[in-house]
């Protein structure tokens, strides 16, 4: 025991270059399937956390307790579940109770299970509440099940809207599943979920627990304008589809100064939503003049929208002029018949976001910190020179990650990047479709 202790205080030195967020990190895992495996068998860890974090796999005491293993995996990894492969070698894999620790920071879960040569299974069901099922179970039946109960369970939406549904639940947090990303897209803010429709189609979402589960069945149909390319919903996606935008765009009539490009007032206002006094209006405007961003829906632009990793490579990759002739993808989760394709891919190879593990993640919600680096990286790709300023002078400048250190501090000497507050960045906060534009925006003025 001593042993594991002295691995766990290795563990923290290990994970110190990760970002440390005190009481908001949260870590849980779901229990393991079997309390004892086969070598040779699969173990699946899996759980919910808010952070990345690292994984330490640490042999039986009699052999040592040290650690077999230590990897890192990102939030939503965890939430897929991490396949642990054995093996029927048993020096490799000796027999005994082994442990399994997942850390960041101070605060970690563990778990144990024991290994040995065999295990009579002949009794046990083949899947039982602690497996991950590709459509989640509902729990073991025991009183302590938390519910979860969705505001509505069937949903239609026309292509190209957004809707929000209010769920009513005791749970600290929630795993999001998404049946076919290619015809919605949704996120979790506490608890209120998002859903944007993005093509023609159906999917379901499920909201899970480790021991309970809701879904809701989502129906997506043809908007009434059809699509941007002769009603190719199969292809498009509402925040970043190429259409025409509603109004011209500025001409280039000269002014009394005919060296200053025309000004944004020139673009016609179509949202509804983005009022005059907008900090970001004129940002918004001309990203839309361009072609670069395009609102939910004719009227609507909802800027305090949060914007997915996907969403904001594509607007990155078109401000850029980014494209990709690959027909192989480079990610396990991003397909070649996806709207997203090419801007990921193009995003890839211009070095501006390379993805996790082989996944891009392309539905999880863009963080600030990951927004100011794929901002960043294009921008110095373009060729915009930038100097490094005071990398302190954030009061949570230690929770900013290590890649994003360079990105933040130097766009803000540059005028293009801003804190929330006068004191603070907050790496971790979702980017909103506000922000991501008026990055851009800066930076397209400066290129």
């Amino acid at each position: 025991m001593k042993k594991l202790i002295s691995l766990l205080t290795c563990i923290c030195m290990l994970v110190a270059a990760l970002p440390v967020y005190a009481a908001d990190i949260y870590i849980e895992l779901d229990p393991l399937r079997y309390e004892e495996y086969m070598r040779g068998e699969t173990i699946l860890i899996s759980g919910s956390t808010n952070t990345y974090v690292t994984l330490g796999l640490y042999y039986p005491e009699h052999y040592g307790s040290s650690a077999k293993y230590i990897l890192t995996y990102s939030p939503s990894e965890l939430s897929d579940g991490i396949e642990l492969e054995t093996d029927t070698d048993d020096k490799l894999w000796p027999d005994g109770v082994w442990t399994i620790i997942v850390q960041s920071g101070e605060v970690s879960e563990s778990l144990e299970f024991t290994l040995c040569e065999f295990v009579d299974r002949t009794e046990e069901p083949t899947e039982d509440e602690n497996s991950k099922p590709t459509k989640p179970s509902g729990g073991n039946g025991t009183t302590q099940v938390t519910p979860i109960v969705p505001e509505k369970t069937d949903i239609s939406l026309k292509k190209g809207k957004t809707t929000t549904v209010e769920i009513d639940t005791t749970a600290s947090s929630l795993q999001l599943e998404i049946e076919d990303e290619d015809v919605i897209s949704a996120s979790l803010s506490g608890k209120m979920l998002t859903i944007t429709a993005l093509k023609k189609g159906t999917s379901d979402i499920w909201l899970r627990t480790s021991n309970n589960y809701a879904s809701i069945h989502v129906t997506v149909t043809a908007s009434s304008s059809g699509g941007p390319s002769g009603g190719d919903d199969d292809r498009t996606e509402p925040t970043e589809k190429e259409t025409e935008p509603v109004t011209e765009p500025p001409t280039e009539e000269p002014t009394e100064e005919v060296t200053e490009p025309p000004t944004e007032e020139e673009t016609v206002n179509p949202f509804t939503d983005l009022p005059d006094k907008h900090w970001a209006k004129e940002s918004i405007l001309t990203l839309y003049s361009k072609g670069i961003i395009n609102g939910m829906d004719e009227d609507t632009f909802a800027p305090d929208e949060f914007v997915t990793r996907a969403q904001f490579v594509t607007m990155l990759t078109k401000a850029f002029d980014l494209t990709s002739s690959t027909p192989i993808s480079a990610f396990d989760d991003v397909k070649t018949t996806s709207w997203y394709f090419k801007a990921v891919m193009a995003a890839y190879e211009n070095n501006i976001a390379t993805g996790y593990g082989g996944k891009f993640n392309p539905s999880s919600l863009v963080t600030r910190q990951e927004m100011a680096t794929f901002a960043y990286r294009a921008a110095i790709n373009a060729g915009i020179k930038f100097s490094l300023g005071n990398t302190t002078n954030f009061s949570d400048h230690e929770s900013i990650a290590s890649y994003a250190l360079e990105a933040v501090y130097s766009m803000r000497s540059k005028g293009v990047i801003n804190g929330m507050t006068s004191t603070t960045f907050e790496p971790l906060g979702n980017a909103t479709r506000a922000q991501a534009a008026h990055i851009i925006a800066k930076l397209m003025t400066i290129r």
